[in-house]
């Protein structure tokens, strides 16, 4: 019989926080601060350094790339957000961000998902980030 071990849990307080990625015991103001009052549980040089290193490692490893004109045609043969069905205009914008729709892969470029226009579709932020890695459905799939 295999013994489960325990999960290790990391030091927080009120002040201080223990980053989940580097071990670090670091001042609050250096985590990312949730809407709800929650921080993420690793530091913000981590989330730059790290998580987002690994996502452009896998872009560049897959196959495929396609054009801003391309993402914007396939935008345009929708008038509102595939998954929440919310019209684009709509939807508000996130600080810094132009436009509602967000490129979403159907297959997860970390599941072995490409990167061509075929795999891509138009996506709300609060979906494509609620989707996470998880496989979208088929465009043109009913959804009944």
């Amino acid at each position: 019989m295999v013994k489960k071990q325990k999960k290790r849990r990391h030091y927080h307080s009120a002040t201080k926080r223990t980053c989940y990625k580097c071990l670090r015991l670091l001042p609050v103001d250096r985590f990312t601060r949730r809407s709800n009052g929650t921080y993420f549980s690793a530091c913000k040089e981590c989330n730059v350094h790290v998580f987002g290193q690994n996502r452009r490692a896998r872009e560049r490893a897959a196959e495929g790339s396609y054009t801003t004109a391309e993402f914007k045609a396939l935008s345009k043969q929708y008038d509102a957000c595939p998954d929440c069905r919310r019209p684009w205009q709509d939807i508000p914008l996130r600080p810094g961000q132009r436009y509602p729709q967000t490129a979403d892969h159907i297959v997860a470029l970390s599941r072995g998902g490409t990167n061509w226009i075929s795999n891509i579709r138009p996506l709300c932020f609060s979906c494509n980030s609620r989707k996470g890695d998880r496989p979208g459905p088929v465009l043109g799939a009913s959804r009944d």
